[in-house]
């Protein structure tokens, strides 16, 4: 039996690569689907979700090494948004080799760098082994059979000794290999290696310092503005050019404002090494927060964050960002279905340091919701955050996390709708006081979002 090599995030030889983007004023994943052969095809699918906008993306593939400067020109495709229409728009690329890649991806004026790896299979050393050995044992079973026929008898004893021979090595190769490490495959990020001059060393890279700044440095409400996050390398100060898929993104990002009103869960585009750029709109003045998660290779994930603060007068119809609620009450949304969320809380009066379960339900007027889709790889997301911004966090639906690790990509699969009607959240709050919840899931290419106010009671009241 093979042994499959460990790999983070499951990506391998064989795997899909999710990337989540807020781009050109979408919510998008690109999908970079495995290669069957090099040279030969890479289809890349990009799934739109609600509300979709009219573009035109201009999607091309490059790779990064193993080039000169007598390259081809990158391989081009287009996808065409349609307005209204979420799903899956498919394109197809072609690469000629392995190893390291990148996917740009252009409209209007933001462009997004997607990098990924092309990677085929290579033989396990056992397999190297048994095989040929057994190949040579069937050909010398079929010549020991002849030379008995034609009664060569000091033929065939040769034959038969070498027979098995082959037997035992592949007898011998088949035992060894549930303990002999798999092969990278071809293309593969190599093992890390000491190399004091990057900043990192055998036992990983450092976690990243990062600089969050606005641009302009005073957006005004209403207006376009960008979010920059400059991720640094922590030993050498250089911006890192090493960010990997963390849990179907690049970068997940959170922006909510002092007063807890707006929040918005996005996931920036990355332009260059180390930048990361995000274009927001907010109807309200005074001070925003924002918490960016992200995982370099061979490194372990971070969360950073960072805060701005925006000029300009309130709208004069605020944006509803997300549906407020009281536990156990429900949450309409819209749609031609009456669908609605109830969020019920477990124990009712949560207490700091123990777990409190989060149970959100979704019905229609038909009847339970039993076609949620997966978004960022999860059916569900909880985000916390009290008033004072003190404290932020991201927690994932119990029931779709633990399928994830067991049935890989098919569970992962934006296009499905295989969740619900209940998600299930568990979380310990860390201290006594008022917390707003944010829960967010995903059904018919459209991303909900309902919110709660908690009350945690301190220990041993």
């Amino acid at each position: 039996m093979r042994a499959d090599p460990a790999a983070a995030h499951g990506i391998s030889d064989t795997a899909d690569v999710e990337f989540a983007q807020t781009f050109e004023g979408n919510e998008l994943t690109f999908v970079v689907r495995r290669a069957p052969e090099v040279p030969g095809p890479l289809r890349v699918d990009v799934i739109a979700h609600q509300p979709v906008r009219a573009v035109v993306l201009r999607i091309s593939a490059r790779p990064v090494e193993g080039t000169t400067s007598a390259a081809p020109a990158p391989d081009e495709a287009t996808a065409r948004l349609e307005q209204g229409r979420p799903g899956t728009y498919s394109t197809v690329l072609r690469v000629d080799r392995t190893g390291r890649w990148e996917l740009t991806v252009q409209a209007g004026e933001e462009r997004a760098v997607l990098p990924f790896r092309v990677m085929t299979p290579r033989a396990a050393a056992w397999e190297l082994t048994l095989y040929p050995a057994l190949a040579v044992a069937g050909v010398l079973i079929v010549g020991t059979l002849l030379a008995a026929v034609r009664r060569r008898r000091v033929l065939s004893a040769v034959l038969s000794a070498t027979t098995a021979v082959s037997l035992v090595v592949a007898a011998t190769a088949a035992s060894l290999s549930p303990f002999v490490p798999a092969a990278l495959p071809q293309g593969a990020a190599p093992a890390v290696a000491d190399d004091p001059a990057q900043g990192f060393s055998a036992n990983g890279r450092p976690f990243a310092a990062a600089v969050i700044t606005p641009e302009p440095a005073t957006p005004v409400t209403g207006r376009v503005f960008v979010v920059r996050t400059r991720v640094l390398d922590g030993s050498t100060g250089r911006p890192v050019d090493d960010l990997t898929v963390h849990h179907g993104a690049l970068a997940h990002m959170v922006v909510t404002s002092a007063d807890l009103r707006f929040f918005r869960h996005v996931h920036p585009v990355l332009t260059g090494p180390g930048t990361l750029e995000i274009r927001l709109v907010v109807d309200r003045p005074g001070r925003y927060l924002v918490h960016t998660e992200f995982e370099r290779a061979d490194s372990g994930g971070q969360q950073v964050s960072g805060a701005f603060r925006v000029g300009g007068s309130a709208l004069r119809a605020p944006r509803d960002t997300s549906r407020d609620t009281a536990p156990g009450t429900a949450s309409p949304h819209a749609g031609a279905d009456g669908e609605r969320a109830r969020v019920t809380v477990n124990p009712s009066r949560p207490v700091a340091g123990e777990p409190t379960a989060f149970d959100l339900r979704v019905d229609t007027d038909a009847g339970p919701v039993r076609d949620l889709q997966p978004w960022l790889g999860m059916a569900g997301h909880m985000f916390v955050r009290d008033p004072r911004s003190d404290f932020f966090a991201h927690i994932h639906e119990l029931d779709s996390m633990a399928q994830s690790s067991v049935a890989g990509a098919l569970s992962r699969d934006e296009t499905v709708g295989r969740f619900g009607p209940v998600l299930r959240f568990t979380y310990s709050f860390p201290a006594p006081g008022r917390y707003v919840v944010w829960l967010q899931y995903c059904r018919n290419f459209t991303v909900r979002t309902t919110r709660v106010t908690i009350d945690v009671a301190a220990e041993g009241n």
